[in-house]
């Protein structure tokens, strides 16, 4: 077929887990850690700094000039310009086992962990954080998607597929469980 365009393949002898669009090239995220692809001029370069990103990247997310990577070790890592931030257990994350992430913007982030579902809130250099579990009525912790529609919450589990109403922001800036 003269119209067929030709598969391009670039170098990576890793298993990719996760890729998103950035300046110039994409994000690949794989079992060794953090990748860029430039796609310009076909070169692919493992990122070394910060450390927190050498471990498994299982998600990649952008939003505006914010890129998040949920890792399988480090919890949530957010890259905005020249700054890192690291949102983890030490800060309320449920857990460092980072499986999704759904942007609603680039200060409201849900995190699906293997310890429950989180809203975390980025306002004015503070973090927030909200968890959703089972004693929230979860029938499951392991929490593996979760994608925000209108005014609901979908939620993959190892035990299925739940929702819930989307919570009032003001509601959800109540103190840490």
């Amino acid at each position: 077929d003269p119209g067929r365009k030709e598969l391009k393949s670039y170098e990576l002898n890793n298993r990719t887990r996760a890729i998103d669009w950035a300046p110039n090239g994409v994000w690949v995220g794989a079992l060794d850690g953090l990748f860029f692809c430039d796609t310009l001029s076909g070169e692919v370069e493992k990122i070394l700094l910060p450390k927190l990103l050498e471990s498994r990247i299982e998600c990649i997310r952008s939003a505006n000039s914010s890129t998040f990577f949920g890792t399988m070790g480090s919890g949530l890592v957010m890259k905005n310009s020249d700054t890192i931030l690291q949102i983890s257990k030490n800060e309320g994350l449920a857990s460092n086992l980072v499986h999704e992430l759904h942007l609603e913007n680039d200060s409201t982030i849900w995190v699906a962990t293997n310890n429950g579902l989180n809203l975390v809130l980025l306002k004015n250099g503070a973090v927030q954080i909200r968890t959703y579990n089972m004693k929230d009525g979860l029938q499951d912790n392991y929490i593996s998607d979760v994608y925000v529609k209108d005014e609901k919450v979908w939620i993959g589990t190892k035990s299925g597929l739940f929702y819930m109403e989307k919570p009032n922001f003001e509601a959800s800036r109540l103190p840490i469980d």
